[in-house]
This record gives C-alpha cells, structure tokens and sequence, in this order.
C-alpha cells in the first residue's frame, strides 16, 4: 500500500486514475468478501481527514443542495438561535469520492454520521489495512472498543476568520496570503518548549504531528508524566496553538497546515544548566528529523543555587552551547525563532539563546505597535542589537490545554507568529537561501520611530517580504483554485513579486501547448479563463508558469500537473477569493499605496476612533472583510491628532476602512469588540 498512497496522492495524479487502480484492488477483495462472508465481520468507525475542499458557502452548489434537505422548521429553528450562515461546517455531507473509494474496496456503510465525519461498516482484516493506508483516513477504530473524539471536522476549509486572533495577523500583515490557502503545508515545522497536550484541545484537532520526542525523560512522551508539575505542558501547548491553531471565529494560528515536530526540553521542577544540554539536543534532533522551521519560547539566565550563574560576557552570538547550535542548524539551511525573554525594559536582559549571531530573535509589542514594556532588549556582549523584529505580544489570542480561550502577553507568545510566517515565506520559496528569507523579513519591517531598538528592524510584513523575495529569487505562486461553470473553466492563484512578471497558463494538448495569459486582479491575483473550445472532454492538463529577470517558477511543479474540470469547482483549504470572483467589483480591495493607523484598535461598537493618514479629498468606505460588502461610508472629522469618526452601530467582527484618492489607496484593518 505505500507505494499506491504515493503513487496516487502524494504526487496528486488525478482522482479519476486512483479509482481505476482502487477498482482493481476493490474487484480482489469483493472475491474475497463473496468467499468469506461479511456478516460476521466486526463493525468500524472510520473517520475522514476532512470533506474536501468544494466550497460549502451560502450560493454554492454543494451549500444549497444541503440547505434543501432540511425541513423549513429545521432552518427556522437555527435562524432563532442566530446561525448565520444557518449551515455550519460540520453540516457539509461527507466527500462523495471518499465513499465512492469504500464501495470500490466492498465496504458498504450501514451509518453515516455526517456531523463526526464518519462511517460506521463491516469490513474485513485486509479491507481495514487497505483503509487506514489511504491518506483520506484519519482514524478506523473498532466500534466495540470505547474511543471517543471530539464532535468536529478535522479542518473547517472554508476561508479563514481569526476572530480575536486577527489583531495578530493584521499587525503582521499575513492576512493576504493566509487568503490565498498560503498556511505553511507541508513545511516541517519544529517547536521546543516545556511540553505538549495538544490532543483534546478544539483548536489543534487538525493539526499532524510527525515525531515527539522528551529530552527530559529520553522518551517520545511529551506530554506530562507522572510526578510533574500540572502547569508543565501548558506552556508549549499554548505556544503550539498560536503557531498552528485553527478554530474558526476564535483562533487562526500563522501556519496551521505545517507538519510539526515537538520537542520537550524543560523540567518546571529545577532550572538547572543540564536544560541548555537538552535544548542543543532538540536542535539536533529537529534538523536530522528535516525541519525547515525552528521555534523555539524558552531560554536560559538563571539558574538554581547548584549551577553556575551565567556572565554577560558569554553573551556574543557564538559562544554559549545552545547558540552555536542555532548557529549551525540556521546554517544547515534552518530558520530559527527565538524568544527575547521577558525581563526589559532595560537592556542587557535577552536570554539565551536570544543572543545567537544567526537567530530571528523576536521582541514583543503592543496593539498600538509600540514595544511591549517587559519585551528583553539587548544588545549582545558582541554589540549586535537584538530583538531583530518584533510583533503583537500583549492580548495574544491562544488556547490552554483545558481547553480554554484567553488573551495573554509574552515574547514567547510572539515568537511562534514570526516562526509560523517563516513557515509560510518557505512554503511559497522552497528552494530560497536562509539568508535570504533572513533578510527580505527585515527589509519589509516598519519601525514606529517610539519602539527605538526595542524591536531591532521593526515589525515585519509578510506579504511584502515575500514580494520582494518574489523580487529577488524566482516569482513564489500560492495554491491553484479551479472553477468550473459546465463550458469554460477559471483558474485563479496568487503570485509573489515586486518586479515586472509574466505570468501564463500553459494548457497541454495533444498537438501541442496553448498558453492564456493570467488577468491581474490586483497586486497578487491572477485568473485564467480557459475558453469551452480548448476542452476535448471534461478535463483538461496545465500549470501556471510565473516568470521574472530571475527566471520561470512552475506550479504545480514538474512532472505533476493542474487537471481542471469545466464541471467542477476546486477552492484550496483556507482560500477565500478575491471579490472580483465572488460578485464584488475587484476594485473592493485594491493594493496597498499608502500607510495609516486606527487608535484604538481595537474599538468599540458605535465607539470614537482617530485615523492618520487620510488623505484630505477622497471617500472613505467601511467594509466587511468576511463578506466584501459596503457597510457605510465614513464622515471624518480633523483635528490636531488626526481624523476623528464615530463609528456607526456595527457588529462585532473584522473591518478595512478604505479610501480612494488621486494619493493613492490607503487600507486599515479594523477591528470591532462588543
């Protein structure tokens, strides 16, 4: 079965020659089930790594055909308890190819229990190892053994609302490529904390962990063990969910489809310098184990009476055991993220290995953008400033292994932001240098002139860091959404650039290749039309090629290629469209010109805010951001501090004020609490 997992998904040939080999496979074991019998048989529950990725949102085919199927008191009752959309995710039937897979294999469900996504069937031994070796399966487990999970897809695909973890993307600007189904796929991503009980928290059910490992207890237990501390596995628990959490309207983390490695290098119990040892083995594990992403929230200065205290001298980016280590993993080709520590304002108070010559050390700060009073500054023994970059550090949105929601403060709540926008930055250019990535971060950072050296170079953009390193490399292309209306086809993706750009679709035909020029629909966007005329059947083969001074980058990339379908509608997991697409002119949201800020913002329903930046001519819009509709248009008043607006009454949620002048453009997120 390894090499069909391969073979059929994992180089993603097309769905349709998977079946033919699932029909040969499925004959083999129907003969078999026919001698056998199946009556006997014990019964499964098998649960699916998702629904796929077919838009279920209000207008939808798939969405509207569910929505029939419910009695109008059914909806009546949903619409009195304020469900809008009335249909959620865990509504969305399951994917009719994965059912399609189990009757090719003989397996007939006898339930289907939509809200878990899962079949309940008979099925034989050979059947249920066919069945857990296919990518598509989360779980098969036996019914009559007690497993219970969590009510919930293993991924909610419809595109991403942060709720209260926006403030943190917004002030990293990360927002346009999460967008774009830009959430660190595949990228392996390591973390060293304290521990790790990710399972039965509602925000990382999605999440793959590929290899755990405890430095502590030499074990690959990295949740807590028996004796220690309850608080020991909080910490990295909450760090993870800000790096990979996805649980809509509460908490989007900044790379939650990398796969993740999880290190424990931490005892609560002692602060002792074995723990600095231990740290160097994570990093050695983490890099043998392929990590392109290190992240890593603790650090050491103190330690208990037994230990040798630490000197500032020590302090050069070389020469303490944990830096040299993030030295030579960083340059092994690993980007490392590291905490400041939480001791400033005063410098001299970054922790090891903040110090480390080759390390992203971050800083923390405020939702106004200033530096975090607590965030530790350096500079090194060696004079080198550090943090490097900083980003929102206090009111960060998170989850605690029990489950709870809370806002909490601390650069190593920071750090797992910048560690999953690395992720992200490696995912769109996974063959750029780390020196590279390095240094279009700090090229893109913004330096609010009260953080001085706090933050190092600023706070980073993200999409702009990876426009210019579109700039300087290869043109980066995100995920490819198809969609198909029964006669033409589009094909829309986002390409990563600051230079002058080519960008084609090249379709393959049997005589030959056409190639259709990609429409810009803004700074990022591009769409294809393949006319009714260029399709021999209902599918046609093609890749997206982007090409700048620096060359050609193809997705997807060679020899696999794009199989759109005129009859079906593909939008990768997380992407929401651009609103030229959905009906909204594309005009809605235009690129970014100009800069301004919002204080506070947060703000309050119906509340006062001040805008700077606005241009003295030119309308000024308020628009939703989930849906791309105009909600008002805004009057503002000037004074000595800047343009002041009373809001109008608004629900809670994410908003852009928009202005449009003969200035240029200017976009700033806002965000609304009750």
């Amino acid at each position: 079965m390894g090499f069909f997992r391969r073979t059929c998904f994992d180089e993603q040939l097309t769905v349709v020659f998977c079946l033919r080999v699932l029909t040969v496979i499925g004959c083999l074991l129907g003969a078999c089930t026919e001698l056998c019998g199946q009556s006997d048989e014990p019964l499964y529950r098998v649960r699916f790594v998702d629904k796929g990725s077919t838009s279920f949102a209000p207008g939808s085919a798939l969405y509207e055909t569910t929505l029939a199927s419910f009695h109008p008191e059914a909806i009546q009752r949903r619409v009195l308890i304020g469900m809008d959309p009335v249909l959620d995710s865990l509504d969305k039937p399951i994917n009719q190819q994965y059912l399609d897979v189990l009757e090719l294999l003989g397996i007939k469900p006898a339930l289907l229990l939509t809200w878990s996504n899962a079949v309940i069937a008979q099925m034989t031994d050979v059947q249920r190892t066919v069945l857990q070796n296919l990518p598509f399966v989360a779980s098969v487990n036996a019914v009559s053994k007690l497993k219970y999970e969590p009510l919930m897809d293993a991924m909610d695909c419809s595109p991403q609302r942060p709720g209260n973890s926006q403030l943190a993307h917004d002030i990293i600007n990360i927002t346009p490529l999460h967008d774009a189904g830009v959430l660190g796929s595949n990228i392996r991503f390591g973390l060293i904390d304290c521990g790790f009980h990710w399972e039965d928290m509602s925000s990382l059910q999605h999440i793959r962990v590929d290899a755990t490992y405890d430095f502590v207890h030499n074990d690959s237990i990295v949740r807590n063990q028996p004796g220690e501390p309850t608080s020991q596995e909080g910490h990295g628990s909450i760090v993870l969910s800000v790096a990979a959490g996805w649980l809509q309207d509460s908490l989007i983390g900044m790379a939650p489809l990398a796969t993740y490695l999880l290190a424990k290098t931490e005892n609560l119990e002692y602060e002792r310098r074995i723990e600095e040892e231990a740290y160097c083995a994570a990093v050695e594990w983490l890099e043998r184990k392929g990590a392109w992403v290190l992240s890593s929230s603790v650090g050491y200065w103190q330690f208990d009476s037994t230990e040798e205290p630490a000197d500032w001298s020590v302090m050069t980016g070389s020469t303490t055991w944990a830096s040299q280590y993030v030295n030579r993993a960083t340059k092994l080709g690993m980007l490392a993220a590291v905490a400041a520590g939480n001791s400033g304002p005063e410098e001299h108070t970054i922790i090891i290995p903040a110090e480390a010559d080759s390390a992203i050390t971050v800083g923390a700060c405020t939702p106004l953008r200033e530096a975090w009073h607590s965030s530790s500054v350096g500079p090194t023994a060696s004079g080198k400033v550090k943090p490097n970059v900083g980003c929102l550090g206090v009111q960060v949105q998170s989850q605690a292994p029990n489950g709870e929601l809370k806002q909490i403060a601390g650069t190593s709540l920071a750090t797992p932001q910048i560690g999953g926008s690395l992720a992200v930055l490696r995912e769109l250019f996974p063959d750029a240098p780390t020196y590279e990535i390095r240094r279009t971060l700090y090229a893109s950072c913004t330096m609010p002139s009260q953080t001085g050296q706090a933050l190092g170079h600023g706070i980073p953009n993200i999409t702009t860091s990876a426009r210019l390193l579109g700039s300087v490399l290869k043109p980066g292309i995100g995920p490819i959404a198809t969609i198909g209306d029964g006669s033409q086809a589009q094909v829309l993706t986002t390409v990563y650039s600051a230079s002058e750009l080519r960008v084609v679709l090249v379709v393959m035909q049997e005589d030959g290749t056409d190639t259709i020029v990609g429409e810009a629909l803004d700074s990022l966007w591009y769409r294809f039309t393949i006319p009714a005329d260029l399709f021999t059947g209902d599918s046609i083969s093609c890749y997206v090629l982007a090409s700048n001074v620096h060359g050609d980058r193809r997705a997807p990339a060679q020899p696999t290629v794009l199989t759109v379908r005129r009859t079906t509608t593909i939008i990768p997991c997380g992407m929401r469209l651009p609103a030229g697409v959905v009906g909204v002119a594309a005009t809605t949201f235009p690129s970014v010109d100009r800069k301004g800020w919002i204080a506070p913002n947060p703000s309050l329903a119906s509340g006062i805010i001040t805008i700077q930046g606005l241009s003295t001519h030119g309308t000024i819009h308020l628009i939703h951001t989930s849906t791309g509709q105009f909600v008002a248009t805004l009057s503002p008043l000037p004074t000595p501090d800047g343009w002041r607006v009373m809001l109008p009454s608004l629900a809670s949620g994410h908003y852009l004020v928009v202005q449009t002048s003969r200035d240029g453009v200017l976009t700033i997120p806002l965000l609304i609490q009750e």
